[in-house]
């Protein structure tokens, strides 16, 4: 698309820039840049880091906007990282302003829920689309399934763009309903595919996954020819990542397989799945325990490993910055029964439970911790500490070799809400590391 079209569009809508231009010279702008989407109820952060790594390792010039972090050279969020990636019209009409200055080749961008429903998107012609994967009950505090549905649909339904369709297994007459739209290639495996009777051929599908603490070896299928890929990234879902975005870059006549593997067999995406390992334990950081503690239950069966210690918390509400909606006491209850359903989970996949401050602004964690703890009923050992560096230095000490240590909760983030307008600058995985770098000079004096 035509970025300079773009911007006179949203500027003759009254749309201002969050800051002025760094400067005039970019009329002579007159290429079109592509702009690629990533939506999905998971993985949407990942899938758009990774996009963006093997582009700028193709040498193109790129702008990234995602929850795990901005990459734009002219921005002030460069290199940080953004709940919501796009918050605003005038934070788009800025984020359009730094590709033109930068004449940039791509911008991709991770398309929140709630943006799409504000339509702040309606005015772009995206060349390419991934939807990364549709779970219904993904925002229930926020919609109904029916209208979460309906939202991710209106992204991806257009006549134009290309678009790939991520399906693991969601209700089939969603991904009948996306596979109308024109242009759309469908992701899913080999098993998913004959389970349920999905009569379109797939233009990548996996073949066969293996799953361990070292990472991911798949074999898949794309346009018909057979592929072999590995990875240091763990966990499943991983792999539906990957191939979204393999097929993406195939579709879009850039893909070299070789160059793709060299870079996703070690890549890093901050606070999302990141592995610490240290004398023989393994600390994991990420946002959500989604797809991870069935997937750590299994190591354990399989006597990988042994305990699983998880540090966690509560998301509150009452931060001045939030939303309105956030203060409604509808949605205070909708938060006390996501509490409730986290907790069963945690009963029965984790041994040791350490809850700790986790973002919770007016939110009484410790009184919240007294409301669901009759939720637990296997494990016995469930603590509450308040100070989440202490909480994290706890589990680190009580941890033996074989244990995994879950932090959850923050991914990536460094900034925390405390009460109802303070916020204090706390990184999990950089105080995992400090923590565990102390615990080392502790042992080697």
């Amino acid at each position: 698309m035509n970025l300079l079209n773009l911007r006179k569009t949203l500027l003759d809508k009254g749309i201002k820039p969050l800051y002025q231009n760094i400067t005039n010279e970019s009329s002579n702008f007159e290429k079109d840049t592509c702009i690629i989407g990533i939506t999905g109820s998971t993985g949407k952060t990942t899938t758009t880091t990774i996009i963006n790594s093997y582009l700028k390792q193709c040498g193109y010039k790129t702008i990234m906007y995602s929850s795990a972090e901005v990459y734009s050279p002219l921005s002030y969020r460069h290199n940080c990282i953004k709940d919501i990636p796009i918050s605003s019209s005038s934070e788009l009409l800025t984020i359009v302003e730094e590709a033109i200055q930068i004449k940039a080749d791509y911008l991709i961008l991770e398309i929140n829920d709630t943006r799409i429903k504000d339509d702040i998107f309606k005015d772009i012609i995206f060349d390419y689309k991934v939807l990364t994967n549709i779970n219904p009950k993904h925002n229930l505090d926020l919609y109904s399934e029916a209208e979460y549905v309906k939202l991710k649909q209106s992204f991806m339904n257009d006549e134009t763009s290309i678009k790939i369709i991520g399906y693991d297994g969601y209700d089939k007459t969603i991904l009948d309903n996306l596979l109308e739209s024109p242009n759309s290639y469908l992701v899913t495996t080999n098993y998913i595919k004959e389970i349920k009777q999905i009569k379109s051929k797939g233009y990548c599908y996996l073949t066969k996954l293996n799953s361990s603490l070292n990472g991911l070896v798949m074999d898949f299928i794309l346009d018909n020819k057979e592929y072999h890929l590995t990875t240091k990234m763990m966990f499943n879902y991983n792999a539906f990542n990957i191939l979204n975005v393999i097929a993406l870059l195939s579709k879009m006549n850039i893909l070299k397989m070789d160059l793709f593997q060299r870079i996703i067999k070690n890549i890093i995406i901050k606070g999302r799945g990141e592995m610490i390992p240290f004398d023989g334990r393994l600390a994991i950081v990420t946002p959500s325990i989604s797809g991870i503690l069935e997937e750590l239950s299994l190591f354990k069966q399989k006597g990988l490993i042994k305990r699983i210690i998880i540090v966690t918390g509560f998301i509150g509400y009452g931060y001045y910055y939030y939303e309105e909606r956030y203060q409604q006491k509808e949605y205070q209850e909708k938060l006390l029964q996501s509490h409730i359903e986290t907790a069963k989970i945690l009963d029965n996949y984790c041994d040791y439970i350490i809850y700790t401050t986790q973002d919770e602004a007016c939110l009484n964690s410790k009184e919240e911790l007294a409301r669901i703890q009759n939720c637990y009923q296997k494990t016995s050992s469930l603590e509450y500490i308040s100070n989440r560096s202490m909480a994290i230095k706890h589990a680190i000490e009580i941890a033996n070799v074989g244990d995994i240590i879950l932090i959850t909760g923050r991914g990536g983030r460094k900034t925390m809400c405390v009460g109802s307008k303070e916020l204090i600058f706390f990184d999990d995985c950089e105080t995992l590391i400090n923590l565990i770098r102390e615990r080392e000079l502790d042992n080697y004096e």
